[in-house]
């Protein structure tokens, strides 16, 4: 399937701006390790590219490019490099490094002692990028998770598989080899290329993925690593469906309370909840509310979006509201403005649904959706038999969960249509990850993305891992201006210094 509907799971960011199992053996890289032609871009940053096999079992066939982007250390003869990867499946980090550094939360000890390095996942951004939705696909309105009538439901089916078909004529020699393998190959190319004899990296959210399967692989090249917001590979996809709107769910209950408990919360009325629901149920009929809304570019320019506000674009807003705590407020005043009694207006919870889905400022779509779509279904073997999935868990899943629950089991367990995948992933073991050096896994006690059992089961897969825990409700929290994770992780990364056993950051000392 690709998505018409929202897709959450595995699309795990780090923010919202924004065949047969593998084995041990890995494929030898092609002739001698390259070098990076390093050249000025975005004014203070460097890029390069970097070519790589497109099957990485055919080290001498086709090759695709890989966009690459740096910021030299700021003090000489640096570490090395520390490599980041901020999540999706789908996301372009030739743009994250960039937000990330602006952001101002990056400590300065990295920022002094490693060049700091993205790149783009192949089949994201600029590295033979899956773009092939046009931006209608993006602004008609989205369906219900399972529209009430067969004609309804036929013509999204016929809308879905054009625009899978469309991705498959444009971009059908690239999607077979997107999956999380490859990019793996592509990872220790990289570090290869940079010059490092051992790999430091950052992983958020769907990177932590990456990271687990480089350890998996490539746990020997390994000098420092950092999970942050854990996404286990090769679960299963229902399974994992329910923990994370289960997740959602808990945390939009945190959200309500807190709302009921200020008495400045502009939404509810006393009863945010009831509110809330009243809102829902209406635009489950296939009501839908004016959204239309006007966003500056950096340069000032404003961009208007022209949009209505229904069900699925409501939850997918609510959901992206909760990747953050600090977006509480926005979503506060966002159900505010659309439960408005007299002149309703669901502008906010659309802007926050298009964020979501990879609308950026200048207007534009960055296709991380394409992408997400294209990876996920090239790394698990389940497929759906229909489209929608199964109705009854729908209905089950909506009982249990009254705001994500049918949402979340919207056609699962996903990938209907999409070709069978050649390296899906396997779910870990102890054994597998025995080569793994002592790494450090950080989750957020209420992550609502990345459930905090998720980083639990990994640390005890790893030998010898430690497992910082960030009281908060945000996904992912190092480098997020968290001083108390910070301080437990930065020394790690820099002379190998593990925190103490059990570290865990509450919420509000920061």
């Amino acid at each position: 399937m690709l998505v018409v509907l929202v897709a959450l799971v595995a699309g795990c960011t780090r923010s919202i701006p924004s065949a047969t199992s593998p084995t041990s053996t890995t494929p030898a890289h092609r002739g001698s390790h390259p070098t990076l032609a390093w050249h000025t871009c975005k004014k203070t940053y460097q890029c390069a590219s970097l070519s790589v096999p497109l099957d990485w079992s055919r080290p001498n066939g086709p090759e695709i490019d890989l966009a690459l982007i740096r910021k030299p250390a700021r003090k000489p003869n640096p570490i090395g490099s520390l490599l980041f990867n901020p999540g999706g499946p789908g996301e372009p980090g030739t743009t994250f490094l960039p937000q990330l550094l602006d952001s101002g939360n990056v400590p300065t000890q990295l920022a002094d002692r490693f060049d700091l390095v993205s790149w783009d996942p192949r089949g994201t951004g600029d590295s033979a990028g899956i773009a092939c939705l046009r931006d209608a696909d993006f602004t008609e309105p989205d369906p219900l998770p399972y529209p009430p009538t067969a004609a309804e439901r036929k013509a999204v089916v016929a809308k879905a598989t054009r625009q899978q078909q469309r991705c498959i004529a444009t971009d059908g020699h690239v999607i077979p080899h997107v999956g999380t393998i490859q990019t793996v190959h592509d990872l220790d190319a990289i570090r290869a290329a940079t010059g490092d004899a051992k790999l430091n990296y950052v992983g958020f959210s769907y990177g932590t993925t990456i990271g687990l399967e480089y350890l998996r692989l490539y746990g020997r090249h390994v000098r420092a690593m950092v999970l942050d917001g854990v996404a286990l590979p090769g679960t299963d996809p229902i399974t994992t469906t329910k923990a994370q709107m289960t997740s959602f769910e808990s945390n939009l209950d945190r959200f309500l309370d807190d709302c009921r408990s200020d008495p400045s919360c502009p939404f509810g009325n006393g009863d945010p909840r009831a509110a809330l629901m009243t809102l829902l149920d209406h635009l489950a009929t296939g009501a839908r509310l004016p959204a239309s809304y006007i966003l500056p570019d950096e340069s000032g320019v404003k961009h208007r979006r022209d949009g209505t506000l229904g069900y699925t674009e409501a939850v997918a807003g609510i959901a992206a509201a909760l990747y953050n705590r600090s977006s509480w407020s926005i979503l506060r005043s966002g159900l505010a403005a659309a439960t408005n009694p007299t002149d309703p207006d669901g502008h906010t919870l659309l802007m926050l649904r298009d964020l979501l889905q990879g609308r950026q400022l200048d207007g534009t779509w960055n296709h991380s959706v394409e992408a997400n779509a294209a990876i996920t279904c090239a790394d698990q073997h389940a497929r759906a038999k229909s489209y929608f999935g199964d109705p009854a868990r729908i209905s089950t899943w909506s009982k249990e969960l009254p705001v994500f629950g049918a949402f979340g089991a919207a056609g699962l367990p996903g990938c209907f249509g999409w070709p069978k995948p050649l390296q899906p992933l396997a779910a870990l073991t102890p054994d597998a990850l025995r080569q793994a050096p002592r790494v450090v896994v950080v989750n957020s006690a209420h992550d609502p993305a990345t459930p905090y059992a998720n980083a639990v089961k990994a640390v005890s897969m790893l030998p010898d891992a430690r497992l910082v825990t960030w009281g908060g409700d945000d996904h992912t929290s190092f480098a997020g201006g968290h001083s108390c994770i910070d301080d437990a992780v930065v020394p790690y990364l820099i002379d190998g210094t593990l925190p103490p056993v059990g570290v865990r950051c509450a919420a509000g000392t920061d």
